[in-house]
């Protein structure tokens, strides 16, 4: 990856991330996070992953509020962006992102059950 497609990536995570929490209201949109953005070498098309903390939605209904709002997301980075043409954007449910959620949740409560229940060890081993 280019410095310049790192760049942009990073701007235009910084702003899809303000905008989707401040100027959508979309309930399907609520919650939403944007977990990473690829945009291709010649920055024509741009991947934005999205994961959810409402859990009310399916990640299937998330993706078609994007697709609806895209235009409008495309035009707030028209805006903001200093670029001659603005990447087409498809939005995906970052399944890989939530897994991580999900995991890490797991060791959350390990730790909280380890915290209320610690375990008890034999202080000389049997041999």
């Amino acid at each position: 990856m280019t410095r310049r497609q790192e760049q942009l990536n990073s701007q235009m995570m910084e702003i899809l991330s303000t905008v989707v929490q401040s100027e959508m209201q979309d309930p399907r949109l609520q919650m939403l996070n944007v977990t990473r953005i690829q945009v291709n070498r010649d920055a024509s098309h741009a991947m934005i992953y999205v994961v959810s903390l409402d859990k009310e939605h399916t990640p299937e209904e998330i993706e078609t509020a994007l697709g609806h709002a895209k235009g409008f997301l495309r035009s707030v980075l028209a805006q903001t962006l200093d670029l001659r043409h603005t990447p087409d954007l498809t939005f995906r449910y970052d399944k890989a992102a939530e897994g991580t959620e999900r995991i890490m949740s797991l060791f959350d409560q390990i730790a909280e059950e380890r915290s209320k229940n610690p375990p008890h060890f034999d202080e000389e081993p049997n041999e």
